[in-house]
């Protein structure tokens, strides 16, 4: 069982549109859930009830800090949700924490991401699928107005990468083209805008990130 065929079974069942609610109930009384915060968290709960009522066998991280959330068959599974109301500002993931994960991980590159976007009624508080993707780390990220890739900031350091708006024909960042291009990306940043990551410059991580994901995976970049 693969993650394509998952995505697929999804799409093809229908969850694209699909609306439910979330109720707590405590002492015997039940309550609507009406905070956005939690939603990311319960549907991708739903999505490893879902897996399982499928028969797919699949194998949660050991953490939910750990990467990636799951894994099925071979692939490694990221899951990310938003609401489609305030756009996808989701974490990728922390950028130094990132870049640093490649030199031991090369073929985390090659992670899919299976995104979801959601409305919540204001009246009602059903919550409705809107849209979903698969996608790779690269055809989620891209440039932005100041960096060559998007990412987020606190007090001018970079914390977090960020996904462009990749969904939108009408978005004037467009998602990089391959995995190499997000690498050369990710090196520009840390050469020209992170100081703690000079000194992996300088070490020549891109030319051991690439050389690494040769020997992980047989295949290059």
């Amino acid at each position: 069982m693969t993650i394509q065929i998952l995505h697929k079974n999804l799409k093809d069942g229908g969850l694209i549109g699909q609306s439910g609610c979330i109720e707590f109930e405590l002492m015997g009384i039940k309550t609507l859930v009406e905070s956005r915060g939690v939603i990311g968290e319960i549907i991708q709960d739903w999505l490893y009830k879902y897996i399982a009522s499928k028969n797919m066998p699949f194998t949660l991280a050991a953490s939910t800090q750990d990467f990636p959330d799951f894994y099925l068959g071979g692939d490694m599974v990221e899951v990310k949700c938003f609401d489609g109301d305030r756009g996808a500002n989701f974490d990728i993931a922390a950028f130094r924490a990132y870049v640093r994960s490649l030199l031991i991980s090369p073929e985390r590159l090659d992670a899919y991401y299976l995104i979801f976007s959601y409305s919540m009624s204001n009246s009602t508080f059903e919550v409705t699928i809107e849209n979903m993707w698969l996608k790779r780390v690269w055809e989620l990220c891209g440039p932005s107005e100041e960096l060559p890739i998007k990412v987020q900031r606190k007090q001018g350091v970079i914390v977090n990468i960020r996904p462009i708006t990749w969904h939108s024909k009408r978005a004037k960042f467009k998602p990089f083209k391959d995995k190499k291009e997000f690498l050369i990306a990710l090196e520009k940043t840390m050469k020209n805008h992170d100081v703690p990551s000079h000194q992996l410059v300088r070490d020549g991580w891109l030319k051991q990130v690439i050389s690494g994901y040769k020997t992980a995976t047989g295949d290059d970049l």
